[in-house]
């Protein structure tokens, strides 16, 4: 089934419009700071751990075995905090995932289901979204340059428009001024190019940048631009 999960505007580095249409897209921004948690303590567990295993084979070298057996104790000490931190970050993503909407909420599909979310975890994910979007724009523009590409031949200056997951398309349309339109979809939808291009010149500048109260960079509030956007979007369907 073709769906539109949620669209973002960023200005260089800060959110200025967010849009949530689905339950997926909700739960994956209520998710992504347990997820991240989890895999930030298990990275450090992996750093820690090689850097005693190495410590224990240096002290061994130089003490005999009476350290080797330190050296173990050591180590299932540290198996033990490891299983410790794992059994906290599952509890933490329980607690953040546990609420749930009201039903009149899911089952509208043109309420903006951002409201119901804590601005911090908006936060969270949102910079993570344009973390990986940054590399995946440095590492293009790096294999288009090496094989002398220098100019990307789509509309944004990203070098790149779409990519995909097994259930998930992320499409990416960058300006040189800075903003940036990101808008994620079933992979079955079309790519969203020409679409994102056309939201940018004619909705963005002409009913936003283009009003003289608008204080560029702040966050875009008009239900007006909101309705027309998610038209737009699927209009490409």
């Amino acid at each position: 089934m073709t769906e539109l999960h949620s669209f973002y505007i960023f200005f260089k580095t800060k959110s200025i419009y967010r849009s949530l249409y689905t339950e997926a897209a909700r739960r994956a921004v209520k998710n992504c700071i347990s997820h991240g948690l989890k895999d930030n303590r298990s990275d450090q567990y992996n750093q820690e751990s090689s850097f005693e295993v190495t410590s224990s084979y240096e002290k061994e070298d130089f003490l005999g075995s009476k350290d080797h057996h330190n050296a173990n104790l050591e180590l299932q000490d540290l198996h033990d905090l490891n299983a410790s931190l794992l059994s906290t970050s599952q509890s933490r993503k329980s607690s953040i995932s546990d609420d749930s909407l009201p039903d009149d909420l899911i089952t509208k599909s043109t309420v903006n289901l951002y409201d119901s979310i804590d601005e911090n975890l908006h936060k969270n994910y949102e910079k993570l979204l344009l973390g990986f979007l940054t590399g995946l724009t440095s590492f293009s523009k790096t294999i288009c340059e090496t094989n002398d590409l220098r100019e990307p031949e789509g509309l944004s200056v990203a070098h790149f428009n779409v990519c995909s997951t097994h259930q998930f398309k992320i499409h990416y349309f960058e300006t040189i001024t800075g903003y940036k339109l990101v808008c994620l979809t079933s992979c079955d939808f079309p790519n969203l190019e020409d679409t994102l291009k056309s939201i940018y010149i004619d909705l963005l500048n002409n009913l936003v940048l283009a009003n003289p109260t608008y204080v560029v960079g702040s966050s875009i509030t008009s239900s007006e631009f909101e309705l027309i956007v998610r038209r737009t979007i699927l209009s490409s369907i």
